[in-house]
């Protein structure tokens, strides 16, 4: 297969599993009790290895509660400072308790670096932190003068939605004073069940939303760190579920190398050109026996293909029938985005 030479634009450090909160449905299955983190001498060396591999332009620090990490946080956001690389952080922004706990908290992350805050809130977050608490964050963060995304679960079952944060008293608070409020967005993305007890239900337009049937960018345009320090080429929901999207130690080989030695995986070139949905249409062209479910995102799809071993069989027995016709097109897709990127340089300089 020809390599054809282009790097990540995002590193994600998932410094932890741990967190705050405990969601039942949370895709890492993070909680007050789960143990480690990512070391700082490991957080150093993948920033540095970012830094090597040029292409990457900013860095996203996740967990678990990426900031149980203290001032280890501040201390990792001003090194990649240091190297050129803005931050942002994604919290259930438990920290934003009164405002000026919020402020406090979030001075020590500006001044470091950081440049973009995303708080995650809904129905499974709001057990743990209360509404109020996660819309403060937020607000304080635009207020504050960073880009502040406040991200609100998607069922059909929710009972908290993008309209009760327009009602709330601290939002409404924060667009009178009309001081950054275009630093300030909402987004509603689809909230997934991870186990069988628990059935959300969504509409036909979710279910057959085109973008399920387009390929997956993350892969090839991303590369992550986990708290174990091992590097990994997906930021999905269901990355901690697929071993091929382990990539190796960051103690051990490059990032660059981790990152390369997917250009030979063509299960992923596959799925970036085309995406997991689109796979098991073809796979049961192959068999008419496969069976594919209903679901609203692309990463279950994902996950599905990977973990049923009837479609990975029909796929290895079959793939080469579209080998050419995928890798041409992996490379124009890559071509593409060399391009795009280029483009965005020269308008940074």
């Amino acid at each position: 297969m020809k390599v054809v030479e282009y790097g990540p634009d995002c590193i994600s450090i998932i410094t932890t599993y741990r967190c705050t909160a405990e969601c039942k449905e949370c895709c890492f299955e993070c909680g007050p009790h789960v143990l480690g983190r990512i070391s700082n001498e490991q957080i150093r060396n993948a920033i540095d290895q970012a830094i090597e591999m040029e292409s990457v332009k900013f860095i996203v620090w996740t967990g678990g509660e990426c900031t149980m990490l203290g001032d280890d946080l501040v201390k990792g956001i001003q090194y990649a400072t240091d190297c050129g690389l803005p931050s942002r952080i994604v919290s259930n922004g438990g920290w934003a308790r009164t405002d000026k706990m919020a402020q406090e908290f979030l001075k020590k992350l500006i001044n470091a670096g950081l440049v973009e805050l995303n708080i995650s809130t809904g129905d499974n977050h709001q057990q743990f932190v209360k509404p109020d608490t996660a819309i403060r964050a937020a607000v304080t963060g635009a207020q504050m003068g960073i880009s502040s995304v406040i991200s609100v679960e998607k069922t059909n079952e929710a009972k908290f939605n993008p309209e009760d944060i327009q009602t709330n008293k601290i939002y409404k608070r924060f667009l009178s004073e009309g001081r950054n409020v275009d630093k300030f967005q909402v987004i509603n993305p689809v909230w997934v069940s991870f186990h069988r007890d628990t059935k959300y239900g969504y509409k036909d337009n979710e279910l057959d939303n085109p973008e399920l049937r387009k390929g997956c960018d993350n892969i090839y345009t991303f590369i992550g760190v986990n708290p174990s320090g091992n590097y990994i080429g997906c930021c999905g929901l269901t990355m901690r579920y697929i071993p091929s999207m382990n990539l190796g130690s960051v103690d051990k080989i490059s990032m660059k190398k981790a990152y390369d030695d997917q250009y030979h995986d063509f299960v992923k070139r596959w799925i970036f050109t085309e995406g997991a949905l689109k796979i098991l249409e073809q796979a049961k062209l192959w068999d008419e026996d496969i069976k594919i479910p209903r679901f609203p995102h692309n990463c279950l799809y994902c996950a599905y293909m990977y973990h049923d071993k009837k479609v990975q069989k029909v796929i290895m027995d079959n793939y080469r029938k579209v080998e050419d016709r995928i890798n041409s097109e992996f490379e124009s897709k890559i071509e593409w985005f060399k391009v795009r990127a280029d483009k965005d340089i020269l308008q940074l300089g």
